[in-house]
């Protein structure tokens, strides 16, 4: 929500009667302090100022880099949604910034804190124009780093004393106990300071019997027994469901019966293998009446039975309508793969059917319910003895056996522990079985050369009733027919997203300007330090937006290629970093894009380019980028050829329109949900797969042509950089070239597509 409030706080006056120098932001989560937060704005006896909410963003360093993202005013004013500003505040703080030098790139007011019955450093406004080269990090105290990274590039920042407000006002006990966890976390890693607040609560629980104090005690007491597994990261409100705050709230703030089970559905006791006997049951002392204890084995043998009765393959037909899809990570995480199984599950309801996604538990998944699927979440934190084996594989072969699914189909990397659960045991003979199996370079360097391995990959490929692959050529197709089996060809599809937003006005980027769009996580497969170097200088009129979320998963490597992105983005002003957008977000910046890039060092099937073609967005890929050459729409090329690259594609603008063009042809014909829908109902439903998906010969011959007048432009570009003494074979291509064999000499390039915009 944008809206301008003008002198009399009265709403819906237009901006150019009252221009605004000020934005002011309010982060907000939901919490109940937040009515009161915008009533406080509402009240502001200021003259005219912007007001946007920023609702839901997490973590909060991404919340907070939502605001340099969005400004568009000379200043903007950060309240967080507990902070209660005086109605003087807006106004006062603006016109400190009006006086101040221009190296002052914030100042920050105190705020009076109920709680802690102090003034605290609080209420911060900053200069537009100084922010554009720092980023809010995802680390504990974001905010000091942001002021370490001021400081490198000499912006200074003004203590100011002026009380601008109140905070700390009103508290649950849920959100005072993560204020104190947060608070004492926080001072102990950045300050090694541990203040007096918990020995004020502790007494003024003993005095009062507050719950709220108590629950800062315990929130307190929390945040200091976990400082040494702390993860340097911000706060993100989709981990606010502790499990210690949710057991002592049920201890202090409900009705129970002790003991209650720890884990909610869970049995609260283990069955016991061994019950202890009665005296009168022992032969010895009670003669013939052992046939009780004999009873009470049978019984428990009974029992146990029924506990393990999953490891055993069940009679019962499978449910027609159940689905079981089982992958590695899942929603909250985002990835390709994780974006593959939730479309497929989402499609699959659309037909009719239940679907459930088996994958590994995460903290940050705060429901078990998502797009309709029900979530069957995986133990990946203990293993089977003496074996090694994930517990998990297990677990997956468990579902598998149980005879509740019609079909299951598990998607996984040949290295993945999850294909061990097809070698535990005999399947259900009534549920269809398939795997989708996903070979890259990175994955396939490490195995192919392991005949051991080879072998077992080989038996779990031949206990299903199918292997799925997602590229005609690719490795997963060359190494599944060599091996003698029969792959089907499935390949991923896409809707394109409901674009809501004008991506290039909401970041500021001109319509003139050549926008080029990267959108992957930060992964080190994913080649963001190779792009940089390869692009070290953009053109004036030229702009590179790099989309992304860090994707560690406590992976140290992971960190590390995080960190080192990073911080050569701090050193390129000219490229404009989004630390991750939502779908439809993304779905705009693919459409307002002129060229879509991808530098990957490995791919299967990347998503984001079928992504950008469903939007009629030519594409640039390495060839690394999996099964790029099998689709329309874009230029394969090395990665130090993607500055000429680029130069030939922003000059020809009726090129990249003809190459966007074929590109959104092929995915209406094979990649869009419509055609490979059918193809999933099929292959579940008969175990067989007749449609095709390889490219029409129409668009074939079309990307031929396109072939030759790349090849001309950009012999021409080279020239011109007197660098025509260089090899046609040396050369970038349009993707999925025709055999020499195939060619026709008199096709012009015409083509016969409408235009996807």
């Amino acid at each position: 929500m944008v809206s301008s409030f003008p002198h009399n706080s009265s709403y819906g006056q237009s901006r150019c009667l009252n221009p605004a120098r000020t934005t002011v932001f309010i982060i907000t989560v939901g919490d109940m302090t937040f009515p009161a937060c915008q009533e406080a704005i509402r009240l502001q006896d200021t003259q005219a100022f912007i007001l946007d909410i920023i609702r839901n963003v997490h973590p909060m360093s991404a919340a907070f880099q939502e605001m340099i993202t969005r400004c568009q005013t000379e200043y903007f004013i950060q309240v967080d949604e507990d902070m209660i500003l005086h109605p003087t505040a807006v106004r006062e703080m603006e016109q400190l910034m009006l006086q101040a030098p221009k190296h002052i790139g914030m100042i920050c007011c105190h705020l009076y804190d109920e709680d802690r019955e102090t003034t605290i450093q609080g209420v911060k406004i900053y200069r537009t124009a100084s922010l554009q080269s720092v980023v809010f990090q995802n680390v504990k105290a974001c905010e000091m780093d942001l002021l370490a990274q001021m400081g490198a590039m000499g912006i200074r920042w003004v203590l100011h004393p002026s009380i601008q407000g109140r905070h700390g006002t009103l508290f649950s006990p849920e959100t005072i106990y993560r204020r104190y966890k947060s608070m004492y976390e926080k001072d102990i890693l950045e300050w090694n300071d541990v203040t007096g607040d918990i020995k004020r609560k502790a007494r003024q629980f003993r005095e009062t019997g507050d719950p709220l104090a108590l629950f800062a005690l315990l929130g307190a007491v929390d945040g200091i027994v976990s400082v040494p597994t702390a993860q340097d990261k911000e706060k993100d409100f989709t981990k606010y469901n502790l499990k210690s705050l949710e057991i002592f709230r049920r201890i202090f703030l409900e009705s129970q019966t002790f003991p209650f089970p720890y884990e909610a559905g869970k049995p609260q006791k283990r069955p016991c293998v061994n019950p202890p006997l009665l005296p009168e049951d022992v032969r010895e002392w009670a003669g013939e009446r052992h046939c009780s204890s004999e009873l009470a084995r049978e019984e428990h043998e009974q029992e146990f039975v029924k506990i393990s009765d999953g490891l055993k393959a069940s009679e019962r037909p499978g449910d027609p309508q159940r689905i079981l899809l089982i992958c590695h990570w899942f929603w909250p995480s985002v990835g390709g793969v994780e974006t593959i199984v939730a479309d497929l599950g989402e499609e699959l309801i659309g037909m009719g059917y239940r679907v459930d996604v088996a994958t590994v538990g995460m903290a940050e998944r705060t429901t078990l319910v998502y797009r309709g699927m029900n979530i069957i979440p995986l133990d990946d934190t203990r293993t089977l003895e003496p074996s090694g084996i994930p517990y998990f594989s297990l677990e997956v072969y468990r579902l598998l056996t149980s005879g509740q699914y019609y079909a299951c189909v598990m998607f996984a990397d040949a290295l993945s522990w999850l294909l061990t659960a097809f070698l535990l045991g005999k399947l259900h003979p009534e549920t269809r079985t398939f795997i989708q199996l996903l070979v890259n370079q990175e994955s396939y360097d490490k195995w192919r050369q392991n005949s051991t391995f080879k072998e077992r990959l080989l038996k779990t490929l031949q206990t299903v009733d199918g292997v799925l692959i997602l590229t005609e050529k690719g490795l997963d197709a060359e190494y599944v027919k060599a091996v003698g089996i029969q792959p089907y060809y499935l390949p991923n599809a896409t809707t394109p997203a409901a674009v809501r937003m004008d991506f290039r006005k909401r970041f500021a980027i001109s319509p003139e300007t050549f926008l080029v769009v990267h959108v992957a996580n930060i992964l080190k497969v994913k080649n963001h330090l190779g792009l940089l170097d390869a692009l070290p200088c953009l053109p004036s009129n030229r702009k590179l937006v790099l989309i992304g979320r860090p994707f560690h998963k406590n992976n140290a490597e992971e960190e590390k290629n995080d960190r080192q992105v990073r911080d050569m983005l701090k050193n390129r002003p000219d490229i404009l970093f989004i630390p991750g957008l939502g779908k439809e977000d993304v779905g705009a910046a693919l459409q307002s894009a002129d060229v879509v890039v991808l530098a990957s060092l490995a791919e299967v099937s990347p998503m984001v380019l079928l992504e950008a073609m469903s939007h009629g967005t030519p594409w640039l890929a390495t060839p690394d980028c999996g099964d790029v050459a099998e689709k329309a729409g874009g230029i394969v090329a090395p990665l130090d050829m993607f500055p000429v690259v680029l130069t030939v594609l922003q000059q020809n603008p009726h090129f990249r329109q003809a190459l966007g063009t074929l590109g959104y042809a092929h995915w209406k014909s094979c990649f869009n949900w419509e055609v490979v829908g059918e193809g999933w109902r099929e292959i579940l439903e008969t175990g067989r797969l007749s449609k095709s998906y390889a490219m029409p010969k129409a668009i074939a011959d079309s990307m031929e042509c396109l072939q030759s007048q790349f090849n001309d432009l950009l012999l021409s570009s080279l020239a011109y950089s007197h660098s025509s003494e260089s090899r046609l074979s040396d050369y970038p291509r349009c993707s999925s070239p025709k055999e020499e064999d195939d060619r026709d000499s008199s096709l012009r390039c015409v083509s016969p597509f409408p235009l996807a915009r």
